[in-house]
């Protein structure tokens, strides 16, 4: 087991590990630079967590990958009307907005689940979603 690994880019640490499918947003709204960048590795799961600070608003990005034909798990919690389906690229995207204001989106690729939590509007996170399918 790998722990801790520092990632320069995340988009790269995912190509590295064969992980072609597109998972990482390439627009964030002004201001934005990356604070981390993470890679976790087990025999069942890789995670890769990123961090993105403009003063005190941030983004946090998060990928599970399966290993070994495990499926992401497609069931997310949420209270009854408190999400908005998203689909792009014919991925769905649930978005929730939480009590302290920030935003989620959550989505499952074949083996991935992935997440963004941010200090945006719902309307920069739908850009930002919009932006992993550009390339």
């Amino acid at each position: 087991m790998t722990t801790g690994l520092f990632c320069s880019d995340l988009q790269d640490a995912l190509s590295t590990d064969g992980i072609t499918d597109p998972l990482v947003p390439t627009w964030l709204p002004v201001g934005f630079s990356q604070e981390s960048c993470d890679e976790s590795v087990t025999p069942q799961v890789s995670s890769y967590p990123a961090a993105y600070k403009n003063g005190d608003r941030e983004i946090t990005i998060q990928i599970f990958a399966y290993c070994d034909g495990a499926g992401a798990i497609e069931t997310y919690e949420k209270l009854p009307g408190g999400h908005t389906s998203y689909t792009v690229n014919g991925a769905i995207h649930q978005i929730t907005i939480n009590t302290d204001g920030s935003v989620v989106a959550l989505w499952n690729t074949n083996n991935c689940e992935c997440s963004i939590l941010a200090n945006v509007t719902e309307t920069e996170m739908k850009q930002i979603i919009d932006s992993i399918y550009r390339g």
